[in-house]
């Protein structure tokens, strides 16, 4: 699962974890992908006999929030232009953190979102990890301020649709869209993706960076 980088993607040394994060720049059009067709088979929703469950974990430090109508996307599975909606974990212009989840064969897609008061603003880093599990459209948002130790949403509940599996390609920091690029502008770092569902004492784990050592 090896990441293409658009735009000129840098790495800057302000970082939660390892040597740097990446900074992606909104007018740069900043973002890494990786076509649908190189994901590894075990990779969640990469074509219909994958498992249908992800979960995706990441830092995040928002430089700007994005447009009115519009949402920043950290990790998207769908293509707007070619109706191809299967997932994507977004910012609204709020900083209200959710997801999308497509439906009827990708035509169609629904958001859902943490509360209004749960909310993230610009220049703070935040972890993030957001779940969903196809077989009872169950999904959860869990979002952790660093700048307060504190847990400001852990949001759960159940989608209206089940998923649909699409070909689109995987984005990080947008989607591979040309005509909806829903760009993140900010830094990212540590992102993992999981073809399960975490617990919430794993999402801590992930979070304290003790995750998988003995």
């Amino acid at each position: 699962n090896i990441l293409t980088n658009h735009g000129g993607v840098a790495f800057t040394t302000d970082k939660k974890e390892g040597d740097s994060s990446v900074d992606l720049e909104l007018n740069e059009s900043d973002y890494l992908w990786i076509p649908d067709a190189n994901l590894s088979s075990d990779f969640p929703f990469s074509d219909s006999s994958a498992p249908k469950a992800i979960s995706v974990a990441f830092w995040m430090k928002p430089e700007s929030l994005p447009p009115a109508s519009t949402t920043a996307d950290p990790f998207s599975k769908l293509n707007e232009t070619g109706s191809q909606y299967s997932f994507a974990c977004m910012v609204n212009v709020t900083g209200r953190v959710g997801l999308l989840i497509g439906h009827s064969s990708g035509t169609n897609a629904r958001a859902y979102f943490t509360n209004t008061s749960e909310h993230v603003d610009v220049g703070k880093w935040y972890h993030v990890v957001i779940t969903y599990r196809d077989s009872n459209r169950s999904y959860r948002i869990n979002v952790w301020d660093a700048e307060t130790s504190s847990l400001i949403a852990n949001t759960t509940g159940t989608a209206t649709y089940n998923m649909s599996v699409t070909n689109a390609d995987v984005g990080i920091g947008a989607r591979c869209d040309a005509l909806s690029p829903h760009y993140f502008d900010g830094l990212l770092d540590e992102m993992v993706v999981f073809n399960d569902i975490l617990t919430e004492p794993e999402i801590a784990k992930i979070r304290q960076g003790t995750y998988g050592k003995p």
